[in-house]
């Protein structure tokens, strides 16, 4: 299993869509950073990604989103997995994905990433 802890939280796409295609790409070029150097922070060193996982990712802020935004603002934070060669893709046949949100009032915003390879 593999644990990885990212100092901020995906920002609600209420918040986000009416905002340019520019702050978006730099959103997920943010994740895509921060999540592949979390990896290799982790010392996470595959040859192949995983065929297939369960992520659980956990948002500690705050505040809290409804469900439906919930699962929305964490589509950057599935790609910079893929694209830190974590996850072959993010179609149904290669993850199982859970997210939740817990409210926080004196900790600092966090993103708490669970991977667990799922034997096929």
């Amino acid at each position: 299993m593999i644990t990885l802890e990212i100092p901020r939280i995906p920002i609600s796409p209420n918040y986000i869509r009416g905002k340019h295609w520019r702050v978006r790409h730099r959103e997920s070029k943010l994740w895509n950073e921060e999540v592949y150097y979390a990896v290799h922070q982790a010392r996470v060193h595959r040859d192949a990604p995983y065929q297939k996982a369960k992520v659980v990712i956990e948002r500690r802020s705050r505040g809290e989103l409804d469900k439906d935004n919930l699962y929305a603002c964490v589509k950057p934070v599935i790609d910079a997995l893929r694209y830190a060669h974590v996850l072959v893709d993010d179609s149904p046949d290669h993850l199982e994905l859970e997210v939740t949100q817990t409210r926080h009032h004196k900790l600092p915003p966090r993103t708490l990433i669970k991977i667990q390879p799922i034997n096929v």
